[in-house]
């Protein structure tokens, strides 16, 4: 047990001349096949999620198969867990802190993506030039609309040169029959006129409807009195 405590304590200043924050009262519990209800690591450091643990009677000459097995049991169970831890034996006092640092290096390259970055020197700033003044280029000016007079002999021929286009172009209408008005006497005298002979046929043939139809009522009348 001191010689426990007094490794404890030997990693505990590498640990504070480092600058590392860590805590010793950190308890891991529902590990993966781990028969314990939790487990208590030596250290932790949280800014890298590293586990130490110091593993004080390995050295011993007098070392029972027991306590030989929980050191193995418990690395099995942080393997199992994907547990960064570093393991510590008495033999490692003296080269704590290097390696401490190697196991910090591992985990902080295994965990930042690798590429082959360059580093790019600092290019000397530019000299600050005087500004040049752009000139702008000189509107074009528009030339003015020229009012041009013509002579009278120009515009004579004009006027007649428009004349006789307009002559050409005019064509004659052809001129419209006017209706002719609608006489009423004219048509009636057009129209055939009905004769004597005309009305006598006329005439006979309504008397003789006339007739056919009293003959009908006249059965009629017969035939309802006969059966009735």
């Amino acid at each position: 047990m001191v010689q426990k405590l007094q490794g404890e304590k030997i990693i505990q200043s590498v640990l504070d001349k480092l600058g590392l924050s860590y805590s010793t009262k950190v308890k891991l519990s529902r590990l993966v096949l781990d028969p314990k209800k939790y487990r208590q690591p030596d250290f932790y450091l949280p800014d890298y999620r590293l586990y130490i643990e110091y593993f004080s009677t390995w050295d011993a000459k007098v070392l029972k198969e027991k306590e030989r097995a929980k050191y193995l049991e418990k690395q099995k169970i942080y393997m199992a867990n994907n547990m960064d831890c570093l393991y510590l034996y008495p033999k490692d006092l003296t080269r704590v802190e290097r390696l401490i640092k190697q196991k910090i290096e591992s985990i902080m390259e295994r965990k930042l993506p690798k590429d082959n970055f360059v580093p790019v020197p600092l290019l000397p700033q530019p000299t600050s030039k005087p500004k040049t003044e752009i000139k702008k280029a000189p509107k074009k000016k528009k030339p003015k609309n020229k009012v041009v007079i013509a002579s009278t002999k120009n515009l004579d021929d004009v006027v007649t040169q428009a004349t006789t286009i307009t002559e050409t172009t005019i064509t004659k209408k052809p001129v419209e029959e006017e209706p002719k008005a609608f006489n009423a006497q004219k048509e009636f005298d057009e129209k055939p006129k009905l004769s004597f002979e005309g009305l006598i046929e006329m005439m006979g043939g309504v008397l003789g409807i006339l007739i056919i139809l009293e003959l009908v009522a006249i059965v009629i009348l017969a035939i309802v009195y006969f059966f009735f």
